[in-house]
Parts: structure tokens; C-alpha cells; sequence
């Protein structure tokens, strides 16, 4: 049983004064170390924080004691699998939203597994490509993204103007 708290961000664009939410905060749980680090780094690169736990059992216990936006578990996991730290989740009435990874179509019925009506199936094997697109569909974009954004009562004000410095023309948002 093993977690790992949160990787470094790059936090050279959270100076924006129009950053309005933190990061998202991913929990990976999964028992191949080597695949959850990647899935992991891929992630951060993204813009969102993760944690990882190495089991169901440490899964749980993370998300006990810190606040997560997103669950994104295998279900073949030792001792408490996918599926009953999903039921878990849900019978401690927590709406986090869950990205399931299976390695068959699974054969639930809604009558024995009601909580994971509403859980995203991601299908083994599968890639980053289709990891990031889940979650993307699942969360808002990072703070990263958002601290670029102007707010929308600006953009009718909002003119492009060309800056050019010694090294190299850009152009500028300036707010009229």
C-alpha cells in the first residue's frame, strides 16, 4: 500500500490576476507503478495536480484525507478492486467523478452495481491521447488554461496591440 503526494507544477502562468480556481486534483490508483508515473507526468504536463496510490485500500484512504476533483482507477486492483472503491465512494454519498479503466466489457447490471451507472469506462489498452480526452470530457480545463483567459465582461474592451521587443515581435492583449 503506497501513495505519493502531489508532483511540482509550473506555476509560471498562476500570476495571471485572472485566475479564478486552483488546479484540478486527480487521484491514480493503480498497481503498475511504471504505467500510473506516466499517466501521472502526462497529467501534470496538462496542467492538473495527482496524486497516485498503489492500491484500492491506499486509494481509499488518500481520498479520505484530501480533497480530489477526479478518481481515476483500474479495476483490477489487489484486495478492494475498482469497482468497491468506486461503491465505497458512493455509499459515503462523495459525487467525485470516476474514470474506470477495465479489460473487458464489462458485464455489470445496473440492479447489482448501481453506483457505476454514472462512472466513465475506459477501455485496456489504451493510451494517453485517450486518458487526457476522458478527463478533459470530465473536467473543466486546468488553471493553466484558465489564468490565460481575459473574463468575458473584458473581451468587448479587449484590443490586440503589437509590442515588439528587441528579440522578437508579440502582440499584446491590452484591456481599454
Amino acid at each position: 500500500m503506497q501513495t505519493e503526494k502531489f508532483g511540482k507544477l509550473d506555476n509560471s502562468t498562476n500570476d495571471s490576476p485572472h485566475q479564478a480556481y486552483p488546479p484540478a486534483r486527480i487521484l491514480l490508483v493503480d498497481t503498475d507503478p511504471c504505467v500510473c508515473e506516466l499517466n501521472a507526468e502526462g497529467l501534470r504536463r496538462h496542467g492538473y495536480e495527482v496524486g497516485i496510490a498503489s492500491d484500492g485500500k491506499a486509494g481509499w484512504e488518500e481520498l479520505q484525507v484530501n480533497r480530489y476533483n477526479l478518481l481515476i482507477t483500474e479495476n483490477d486492483l489487489p484486495g478492494l478492486t475498482g469497482v468497491g472503491l468506486v461503491k465505497k465512494l458512493r455509499s459515503a454519498s462523495m459525487p467525485l467523478p470516476v474514470i474506470i479503466a477495465v479489460g473487458i466489457l464489462p458485464s455489470w447490471k445496473s440492479a447489482e452495481y448501481p453506483w457505476l451507472l454514472k462512472a466513465t469506462k475506459l477501455f485496456k489498452p489504451f493510451n494517453f491521447e485517450d486518458l487526457l480526452r476522458l478527463v478533459k470530457s470530465v473536467l473543466p480545463e486546468p488553471a493553466g488554461v484558465r489564468a490565460a483567459m481575459v473574463p468575458v465582461q473584458y473581451w468587448q474592451r479587449a484590443s490586440l496591440l503589437p509590442s515588439v521587443t528587441p528579440h522578437s515581435a508579440q502582440m499584446s492583449l491590452r484591456i481599454a
